[in-house]
Order: C-alpha cells, then sequence, then structure tokens
C-alpha cells in the first residue's frame, strides 16, 4: 500500500487532531462504499439483479478511470510492505523514524480514490511481525468513528482474504 510517514516534534492540538478525524471519518466512508459488494441486490430477483450487477460494473468503470486520471495528478509515494491493525500499524520502508518519535503516516487505501488516511502516532520500540527493520506505530488521538470505521474495513480484507484462500482450495 502506497504511504508517506512524517516525523513531528508533538502531536497537533485538539483541534487540529478533530479536522484530521473528520478528514479520516470522510476517507473511510468514502473506502467502504466503494469497496460494496453489489450482491445486497442479488435477491431482489432475477431481474433486478443482473440490473444492478450491470450498473455496479458500469460504475466501477468509471471510478477506475477517474481514479486514473486523478492518480496520475497526484503524487501518490510508492508502495511499501504494510499491516494495518485496529491499534497499530507497521512498515518497511526507507528513512524509517525512531522509536518514541511522532508521525503522522498517509496510507492509500484504494487505487480508485487517491486520497489518503491520515494517522497520528507514536512509534513503538522492539519489532513486529514483519521482522527486524520494520517499524510500528501506535495510534494516537483517533477518534471512535474513525477506530470503528478501521476496523470495519480491516475486517472486511480479512473476510475477502479467508474466502479467497478457501476458493482456491476448492
Amino acid at each position: 500500500m502506497p504511504l508517506t510517514c512524517k516525523v513531528l516534534k508533538a502531536l497537533p492540538d485538539e483541534r487540529q487532531q478533530q479536522l484530521l478525524n473528520d478528514h479520516n471519518d470522510s476517507v473511510l466512508r468514502t473506502v467502504l462504499s466503494l469497496e460494496e459488494i453489489s450482491a445486497d441486490h442479488a435477491g431482489e430477483g432475477a431481474g433486478t439483479g443482473q440490473e444492478y450487477a450491470r450498473l455496479d460494473a458500469k460504475l466501477n468503470l468509471l471510478l477506475d478511470l477517474v481514479g486514473q486520471m486523478l492518480a496520475a495528478q497526484s503524487k501518490i509515494p510508492a508502495k511499501a510492505t504494510l499491516r494495518l491493525g485496529a491499534e497499530t500499524v507497521e512498515w518497511l520502508g526507507d528513512g524509517l523514524p525512531k522509536p518514541d518519535q511522532f508521525v503522522l503516516l498517509e496510507l492509500y487505501l484504494h487505487p480508485s480514490y487517491p486520497r489518503p488516511l491520515r494517522l497520528l502516532g507514536k512509534v513503538l520500540s522492539g519489532t513486529g511481525r514483519l521482522g527486524e527493520s520494520a517499524v510500528v506505530m501506535r495510534y494516537d488521538g483517533t477518534s471512535e468513528s474513525v477506530q470503528e470505521a478501521l476496523e470495519k474495513l480491516i475486517f472486511r480484507h480479512h473476510r475477502r482474504a479467508v474466502a479467497q484462500a478457501r476458493a482456491k482450495r476448492n
């Protein structure tokens, strides 16, 4: 996933954190809606389900095209190996921050939506699951609504990965 990391001298004040949480709420709502499955409408009859599937395919094509245009104009960073959790994020990369530093991490969650999720936190000491050269950051100042939306996004990705693994076995 593309990400950038900026070291901060201190965490922003409450007002700036609230603005950041509002931004993150918007980003997560949009990413979650982009990932909605059109199968929700499949039980409404064969004709209606097929019509929803056609509309969904057209909207996905439009979103992909607009996302590609925006990504070309935006300066999206290179992809990094990361592990996103409900309370922490761990990543590998160049110029990593040191333990106890405050950082602002920007994660680009969806290729069709080039607006980053901006997470504040403090770098922890020790190593994470990705290895010795990885950095682990614990979130700080994240609102309850952002936390819930992030957990929902992580759960959906995990559920999708499990379903794909089962499909490969069958």
